[in-house]
């Protein structure tokens, strides 16, 4: 079982996605709208796994977000976006480069499923 960090600023996307992690054995340590939130439970609770929108409300970013933890922790993280597709992402020279995933919104149940699988081992 691992635990993973959501970080989404839409609530019912939030919930959907800590429904299908739940389903598929794991924890969810949390669900953050904002980076300062992000930060806090990754500091507490040290995910394995991070699940982020690539974009936030209050001028936050997703990315950004990501790199920020990423200086103290070490996880996986798979992007969700419904703002660019996939390659429009990779496009924006901004991307860590060790990602596990880029998934796209509204997201396929069965596809983030297995990428949250891969991430994991």
């Amino acid at each position: 079982m691992a635990s993973i960090l959501i970080i989404e600023d839409d609530p019912l996307i939030a919930l959907a996605l800590e429904y299908l992690v739940k389903d598929m054995g794991h924890a969810v340590i949390g669900s953050a709208a904002r980076t300062a939130h992000a930060e806090r439970l990754a500091h507490d609770r040290a995910p394995d796994l991070v699940l982020a929108d690539v974009r936030l409300a209050g001028g936050d970013d997703g990315i950004d977000t990501v790199r920020l933890l990423r200086r103290k922790h070490d996880f996986p993280v798979i992007f969700i976006s419904g703002q660019l597709s996939e390659h429009d992402l990779e496009d924006r020279g901004e991307m860590p480069s060790d990602i596990a995933a880029i998934i796209a919104k509204p997201f396929d149940p069965f596809a983030l499923r297995n990428a949250i699988d891969g991430a994991l081992h």
